[in-house]
């Protein structure tokens, strides 16, 4: 099992970033932005309304592009 530091410096670089600016250039390197839209697109147009608060893993791809993208769970 992977100890959680990657999360915990995920929501510190969102929480710390000092402007817009800076905030929008962390998130574009390390998030896999495509892939998020997608994932929330297609949960409004499904009405899946049990996704906003579980029913979702958070991954990142530690070993590949290392950045971070939602996965569905017990659809």
């Amino acid at each position: 099992m992977e100890p959680n530091t990657d999360l915990q410096a995920l929501v510190a670089g969102v929480a710390t970033a000092q402007t817009a600016l800076t905030r929008e250039r962390f998130l574009f390197d390390n998030v896999d932005l495509p892939a998020m839209v997608n994932y929330i697109a297609a949960t409004t147009i499904l009405h899946d309304n049990d996704h906003v608060a579980k029913n979702y893993y958070v991954f990142r791809d530690t070993e590949g592009d290392r950045e971070w993208r939602m996965l569905p769970w017990d659809k």
